[in-house]
């Protein structure tokens, strides 16, 4: 029998299905299969897709760790709606699948998407879907289940990442031309511009009201490259106050707050360098400890 849910299991839980949510939207659109999900064209459409990712040059460590956790919690999502089950998060992430007997099967698609992109010859996620696992479980693929009950209208969005968006899209566009940088956006290789600009226009004998405005526009730009590469989400308090959540190695959801970190860099000049933080400190947060 599964244990309960604990309130901590929860939030990792809800972490983990946000990142599968974001994966299928992504990659459905890219792959342009109508009906993106647990079918055949999709988990062909997935192993082409980490082929293709295999043999670009930009196969490194940080890479690996982000479609596999975009990957991992996207399939995790397709097997519980084909067979039936919940996610759990105990020491690892890993699925409780319902079988015919009152034992759920444990299923880890975790390292199982890792070893496909990491491995040559491992499963390819098409046959651990529809071979290996429906094996394991001691059954063939469940019917198809009565038509679904319609989509609930997704809940709305809260109003503070309108203005997050905004600020993005402007602060690429002025330092962009500023710089004459045409590529110059929320991605990891931009921000060491902001750490050029904070120099060159802000710092600690600046006006209050300067600051702020640095600390919001810059803020923003600084949380969406983290939403951007390490798949962190906007969370808001009761007082309506941004912060960042990313699902760590270490089964943790991490707390980010860009604003507070640009506005140390505009105080503390290059002791807060953001391209540092960016580059190095949050990679070293979110790893699992070693044993």
């Amino acid at each position: 029998m599964s244990t309960p849910i604990s309130d901590a299991e929860a939030v990792v839980i809800s972490a983990i299905k946000e990142e599968g949510r974001r994966a299928k939207l992504s990659l459905a659109h890219a792959s342009e299969i109508r009906d993106f999900g647990d079918n055949e064209a999709t988990l062909r459409y997935l192993d082409e897709f980490i082929d293709t990712f295999r043999l670009s040059n930009a196969v490194d460590a940080e890479s690996i760790l982000g479609y596999t956790q975009m990957l991992a919690c996207l399939i995790g999502d397709m097997l519980i709606a084909k067979y039936g089950g919940q996610w759990r998060a105990v020491g690892k992430y890993y699925l409780e699948l319902n079988t015919p007997g009152r034992t759920p099967h444990l299923a880890y698609p975790f390292p199982i998407v890792e070893d496909r992109i990491t491995k040559a010859g491992t499963v390819s996620l098409f046959d651990y879907f529809y071979k290996q696992l429906p094996a394991d479980l001691a059954q063939a693929a469940r019917p198809a289940a009565p038509a679904p009950a319609p989509t609930p209208a997704p809940a709305p969005e809260h109003p503070a990442l309108q203005t997050i968006r905004k600020h993005t899209t402007f602060v690429t566009q002025y330092i962009g031309h500023k710089f004459g940088l045409t590529d110059f956006g929320p991605n990891a290789h931009s921000i060491g511009h902001l750490d050029a600009f904070i120099d060159m226009n802000v710092g600690s004998l600046s006006p209050e009201a300067a600051k702020e405005k640095y600390m919001n526009l810059l803020g923003a730009f600084l949380g969406q490259a983290i939403v951007a590469v390490y798949q962190g989400a906007w969370q808001f308090d009761a007082q309506g106050r941004p912060s960042l959540s990313i699902l760590g190695q270490d089964g943790r959801v991490h707390l980010l707050d860009p604003y507070a970190k640009v506005a140390k860099r505009i105080e503390n000049g290059n002791a807060d360098n953001l391209a540092f933080y960016f580059q190095q400190q949050i990679p070293q947060a979110l790893a699992a400890p070693r044993s």
